[in-house]
């Protein structure tokens, strides 16, 4: 990210005064949360070709491509 000096103005991206060009420039000025987290399973029918290749890449775990935590 251009601009930061230190680790800490880059950990707190969200505190800069900067402007934004995205659809979305409120969720940048939020610092990262868990929110979204599990948001993608709605989508996983569609994303399991992705993951696959990206399982059999070496890019995430073989074994994450079809295992998943057990849902609540």
């Amino acid at each position: 990210m251009s601009g930061c000096r230190t680790t800490d103005a880059c950990s707190r991206f969200y505190e800069r005064k900067s402007r934004v060009r995205t659809v979305s420039p409120l969720q940048v000025r939020q610092p990262v949360n868990a929110r979204g987290l599990g948001r993608w399973r709605a989508y996983e029918a569609q994303l399991q070709p992705l993951i696959d290749e990206l399982g059999r890449l070496g890019v995430l775990p073989a074994d994450s491509a079809t295992t998943h935590p057990a849902k609540d």
